[in-house]
């Protein structure tokens, strides 16, 4: 397996440092550094990434520390999809396939033709996605990983709306994210959800449908 970090948010957005071949990366604003951030937050070197048998890991080395997924720490072991924040900066730790292995087992979202009810993701680091809604009757939307549907977007808040569903459909409500919560455009703090309704949340972009 081999990995990969992707700049999602701050200058350089969309850049991509591997991180094969060596034990332990750096990540930081000095010129040496391995993944160069060009950022006044953050330390020449901020952090740096060990590899012990396959098993990655993220320790603070400025002081200052960093952002796992939206909680401050010092030290983190990396999974795939896992957000880092370094000053301005906000990375994304991709695992990537090892030449000549077996393709991984399709984890990918149902499509939406597979799915009665739900969200599909039409804009932000999302799009293409399908979440499912008719497996429970509440579910919290955000940025937080402790969500039920996690939006990969540093815009939401890590806990920013509800959708509950009743004897007629889904209801959304605001949980007072920072950004607001928008339907079709509008700013909302509670309504009812009809198919084909756009729901906005930071700059993700999310239909609703139901048959």
């Amino acid at each position: 397996m081999t990995w990969k970090l992707v700049v999602v948010a701050g200058k350089g957005r969309g850049t991509e440092f591997g991180l094969g071949g060596k034990p332990v990366f750096d990540v930081g604003s000095a010129p040496t550094a391995d993944a160069r951030l060009e950022d006044a937050d953050v330390a020449p070197v901020h952090v740096k990434i060990n590899d012990a048998a396959g098993e990655l890991s993220a320790f603070d080395v400025s002081g200052r520390g960093f952002l796992h997924n939206g909680k401050r720490t010092l030290k983190s072991v990396l999974r795939d999809g896992d957000l880092l924040r370094l000053g301005q900066h906000e990375l994304r730790f991709v695992a990537l396939a090892a030449p000549g292995a077996a393709p991984a087992e399709d984890t990918a979202p149902p499509v939406a033709s597979e799915i009665r009810c739900g969200l599909r993701a039409l804009k932000g680091n999302d799009a293409g996605k399908s979440f499912d809604l008719g497996s429970k009757d509440m579910f919290i939307l955000g940025r937080g990983v402790a969500t039920d549907i996690t939006v990969w977007d540093i815009r939401a808040s890590r806990v920013h709306c509800r959708i509950d569903h009743d004897a007629t459909g889904h209801t959304i409500t605001d949980l007072n994210a920072s950004n607001g919560t928008y339907v079709n455009g509008e700013k909302v703090e509670h309504v009812r959800l009809k198919p084909g309704d756009e729901i906005k949340i930071g700059s993700t972009v999310l239909q609703y449908f139901s048959e």
